[in-house]
Formats: structure tokens, sequence, C-alpha cells
């Protein structure tokens, strides 16, 4: 049986209009580029409706999933991650298995070297699996001090009001550490921080909130004294198995499965003095 694609018995076989063979374009196609834009011009005439046999290697284009740069910059100062490091090595985990791969180590962060939200997302994925602390985050962010902001909330210590160190705080949030982005909410009388997530992974939702949350309420009360009390607290993601700790840490209302994790608190607490201003400083 002869083959018509083999070049011997093309002549004696030779294709009508109607028939392709295989490998090769439709008969009486001038070219490829010439093909392309007579579909691309008979698709805009019929709306998108296409007719005809499309050649064997000609494609439409086709969209695809564009990457974040922000998650690549190295602009996040390393305060919050030597933490962690030190709190997961007390516990027996050597911190060089959380920068594994990284291009860094502990002594590299303790020199400031900025990470990326990439390189944080990797740690804290690493520190939680290797932990095994579901509430490490809790665990983390109760052992904060005004230290661990940096230059930040020493800068913060020193405003007039608590209202005047939380903006200047949000204005610099990065430099400070952080690794969620808040913003301020105000509505009848009462000030809420909202916190929005940068990395996009919600299994480190809980960390990144728990961390959060617990350092800022320290760094409160390290601004205008133990007085400081919140109003409510929300967070946008189920109840974990250590539920009970967030109630006996932030001492007041904890709602999970919210719209958004926030921080409720009166607003006149942003007219509080802070302990240690200093109008030279300032």
């Amino acid at each position: 049986q002869q083959c018509q694609g083999h070049p011997k018995h093309r002549k004696a076989h030779a294709p009508s209009s109607n028939v392709r063979i295989m490998g090769s374009p439709p008969a009486r196609v001038p070219s490829m580029r010439y093909m392309s834009g007579h579909l691309q011009a008979a698709m805009q005439r019929r709306n998108g409706r296409t007719m005809g046999t499309y050649p064997a290697n000609t494609f439409l284009p086709m969209a695809r999933p564009r990457l974040d740069s922000s998650q690549f910059a190295p602009d996040i100062a390393p305060l919050l991650l030597v933490s962690l490091a030190e709190l997961v090595e007390r516990q027996g985990v050597p911190p060089q298995r959380l920068c594994d791969g990284l291009g860094f180590g502990l002594d590299d962060l303790r020199t400031a070297l900025p990470v990326s939200d990439r390189q944080a997302w990797r740690m804290i994925r690493r520190a939680l699996q290797l932990s095994g602390r579901a509430d490490l985050g809790l665990e983390l962010g109760s052992r904060q001090s005004l230290n661990n902001f940096g230059l930040t909330g020493y800068a913060m210590s020193v405003m007039p009001t608590l209202g005047e160190a939380i903006a200047l705080g949000l204005e610099h949030q990065k430099q400070a550490g952080g690794l969620v982005d808040i913003s301020v909410e105000q509505d009848d009388g009462r000030i809420d921080l909202v916190a929005r997530q940068r990395l996009r992974d919600a299994s480190v939702l809980p960390f990144l909130v728990e961390e959060s949350f617990s350092s800022l309420l320290l760094l409160a009360r390290a601004l205008v004294g133990p007085g400081f009390r919140l109003e409510a607290v929300e967070l946008a993601y189920p109840a974990p198995a250590h539920a009970a700790r967030y109630g006996e840490l932030f001492d007041c209302p904890v709602r999970f499965d919210a719209d958004h994790s926030r921080m409720r608190m009166d607003a006149r607490w942003l007219a509080a003095p802070v302990l240690g201003h200093s109008p030279v400083m300032a």
C-alpha cells in the first residue's frame, strides 16, 4: 500500500484542496504568517467566532499568570526572623535548618540583612513544621519588647502621644520587620488596626496575625503603660486548637471567622501620652 505522505508518491496522489497531509499545513496556504493575520482579522469580524481549520502549528495567544515582583524584593528588616530563629533554637531546632537554601544564615540576619516576603515565608513555614507548635505566633509575639521593633520602635517611644506613635509605626512597617500590612480604620469613637497579609499562603496567616497582634499589644503597653486595654479582637480564620490562649493574652472578647483580622480599641487612647516622650528626640 502506497503512502501519500512519502515524497515518492506525492505526485501520483496529489491531495485535493480539502485534504490535509499529516504534518503539513492545508493546501493553498501561502505562509503561516499570512494565515495568522487572516485568522485574527476573521476573528475580529465575527466577534470572536472563527470558522475553518487552523494550521497544525498555529495557536492563539494564552494568558500567563504574572509573578508578583514585590514578593522577591529584599526590603524587610529581619528583626522578627532573628527572634523566630532564636526561639525555635531554644526548642531544639538548629537555625541553619530554617535558612537552608535561602542565601543567608542567622549571623547574616543579625547584621540587619534585609529579606524578601518570599524568603520570610519559607522560614516561617519551616519553623512551624519543625517546631510542631501551632501557637508559635503567640509564643513569639508575647516575648517581644520595644527593642524588637528596632529603630522604628525607638522612634515611636519618643513621640508625644500614642496616636502619633502609631502613625509613625505605620509609615515604617517594613523597617520594623512587619510581615503583615497594618492599616487604621476609625468609626464611632473606635479605632481598628486591620491586618492584611502579604504572604500568599493561608496556612501561615494565623502565625502572622498572632505574632503581629500580640507584639503590638505589648508595644502599646510599653508606650503608654500597663493599663492599655483592647475592646475586641477579630480573626479572619477558624478558631485553632489553642484558641483559649487568645483570651488569656488579649484579655478581651475574641471572635474567629471574621471578615478581617483586626484589633479594636477606644479612640481616646490615641491622645494618651507616651511615657518616654522626648521633645528633643521627637
